[in-house]
């Protein structure tokens, strides 16, 4: 790894409303901010709704389809 490349992060983390606003902006101002989502809490649609469950992991599934095809496939576009 070079040091001197950048890499793309990417985090999901908790925090109080009222601190979403600088937070943001504070990531904004130290790194290149590509995206940054505002997500509802679904703890209970988790937990009561079945197609939502089921399209959870159907997402984490992909998720992990597509960063396992990165890690075999990026170094032939370097």
């Amino acid at each position: 790894m070079n040091l001197e490349d950048k890499t793309t992060v990417n985090i999901t983390v908790k925090l109080n409303n009222h601190n979403v606003t600088e937070f943001e902006n504070w990531l904004s101002g130290k790194f290149d901010l590509i995206s940054f989502q505002h997500l509802e809490n679904t703890d209970k649609m988790y937990q009561e709704d079945e197609h939502f469950k089921k399209l959870v992991k159907l997402n984490k599934e992909l998720k992990d389809k597509r960063i396992d095809y990165i890690l075999k496939n990026n170094h032939k576009y370097k």
